[in-house]
């Protein structure tokens, strides 16, 4: 009889990957609480993660119309926004997230000329966002200022100096006319849906070469993302899953770019091992390679940002920028998606790889 203590269960029962079961708790929860903000928010979460992205988008807008000024329920309806098709939608509701700003007395940049002026681009979130929105750094109206720098996690500074930005850490003092938070730069070019023209090669390495083979013979493998990603145990493979997959194709070099694993964590059939290293290595490691396959965790960005093959495995409900279905996506022009047909069945996603390598040549 307590919609607040069923609330709290159906969002347990969701963080421990239990939607069904956080499904029939939130029930009770919405029966003696139908009007309640954070129960409906509640809703719209479970039903993301059943897949029912238009029923988690109604129960969004339930929720606005009792709360508007909840910026989390507004976030969580721009992802489900740019998973449904509308991106000018899921901008503008991507600006509800708490935003970061430098401590320089920098000026907000709200679009207007940089001629003469200079700005700080504002790394956020996760590695693999910092190098999948970098490419809006090349926007001819980001480009007119003087000076332009890109604050980015640490580990990646030397990868994109040596690719010819101007790098900092994050959080270094840095003073600047404007700045502008890197994920908020669709809305400030009030780019809309246009951002698919935009996936050209835009991180390159002068230190390396195109190479001319035309099969694909080395092919990196990465299995699992950040343990501490909240939906790391959907988008992770386990390990023991691989060995069809890498025992199939006896032509073919597979090369280990798991971060954190040792050499007892690495599955047999995986014949090179490379050391671990800063994202410079890790951008030198794939540019030996004919194609990268790997679950969808920064890398995968990385990769797709060095203009590389990628074959992504994406879980039954994949994350906002992959939409719902097909096989390409409009942000890497060279990434193929394979999808899984229903929740937690890698097995299929990894059968339809081995069958798309037999035949693959290097750029399928």
């Amino acid at each position: 009889r307590d919609a607040a203590g069923a609330a709290a269960l159906a969002a347990s029962l969701r963080e421990a990957q239990c939607p069904d079961d956080a499904w029939q708790a939130l029930a009770a929860a919405l029966r003696l609480a139908p009007a309640d903000p954070v129960v409906l928010a509640t809703a719209a979460l479970i039903r993301h993660d059943l897949g029912d992205f238009d029923g988690a988008l109604a129960w969004c807008d339930k929720s606005l119309a009792v709360r508007p000024d909840s910026p989390g329920t507004r976030v969580t309806r721009g992802y489900l926004r740019h998973l449904l098709g509308d991106a000018s939608g899921g901008w503008s509701d991507f600006e509800s997230r708490p935003l970061p700003s430098p401590e320089s007395g920098a000026q907000p940049w709200r679009g207007e000329s940089l001629d003469g002026k200079s700005i700080l681009l504002l790394g956020e979130q996760g590695l693999g966002d910092e190098f999948q929105f970098l490419r809006f750094s090349h926007h001819s109206a980001v480009q007119a200022a003087d000076r332009v720098i890109v604050a980015c996690h640490a580990d990646a500074v030397s990868l994109l100096r040596a690719s010819g930005y101007n790098a900092v850490p994050r959080g270094e003092m840095v003073f600047t006319d404007y700045f502008a938070p890197l994920l908020s730069l669709p809305v400030i070019l009030d780019v809309g849906s246009t951002w698919r023209g935009a996936g050209e090669t835009y991180v390159r390495m002068p230190d390396t070469r195109v190479r001319d083979r035309t099969r694909v013979k080395r092919v990196g493998i990465v299995w699992a993302g950040n343990p501490a990603h909240r939906n790391d145990a959907v988008r992770s493979i386990p390990s023991g899953l691989l060995h069809g997959l890498l025992h199939t194709h006896p032509d073919i070099r597979f090369v280990c770019l798991q971060h954190g694993v040792n050499g007892t964590d690495v599955p047999s059939g995986i014949v090179e091992n490379p050391p671990s290293g800063d994202w410079l290595h890790t951008a030198r490691q794939l540019s030996k390679l004919d194609l990268l396959i790997s679950v969808d965790t920064g890398i995968a960005h990385l990769a797709g940002a060095l203009g590389m093959p990628v074959w992504l495995l994406v879980s039954h409900v994949p994350d906002w920028r992959w939409g719902t279905r097909g096989s390409s996506t409009p942000w890497y022009a060279r990434m193929r998606l394979f999808r899984q047909p229903s929740r937690g069945d890698w097995a299929r996603v990894l059968t339809n790889v081995s069958a798309a390598l037999s035949g693959a040549k290097v750029g399928d």
